[in-house]
């Protein structure tokens, strides 16, 4: 998983989403949130791709028979690790390198 990328990102923060801690994470619920935060379309590919792609990390734990996902103790370490030092360290760095607005 690339840091700073905006998916991952935004997927980091998806999982940190109190709602998904209660009742699960589904494919359906995923693409919701993703959405509202890329600001564009997240297909069921890329849902099903990201769920994927986290249970082997052990970020995520299948719930046996059901199409639900749990976020693990490490999994939340994971998300919420990886939101705060994007929102709190990098971005104020990048905001900073940005030229100032010419006033003319």
């Amino acid at each position: 998983m690339r840091f700073g990328d905006p998916r991952v990102m935004a997927l980091a923060s998806a999982l940190c989403c109190s709602l998904f801690a209660v009742t699960g994470i589904t494919n359906k619920g995923l693409r919701a949130q993703m959405s509202a935060l890329l600001g564009t379309p997240y297909t069921m590919n890329q849902a099903s791709y990201d769920l994927a792609r986290l249970k082997p990390n052990g970020v995520l734990a299948r719930v046996p028979r059901r199409n639900l996902y749990i976020l693990t103790p490490d999994g939340l370490s994971f998300a919420i690790f990886f939101t705060k030092v994007h929102d709190r360290v990098l971005r104020p760095l990048f905001l900073g390198q940005r030229p100032a607005a010419s006033s003319s």
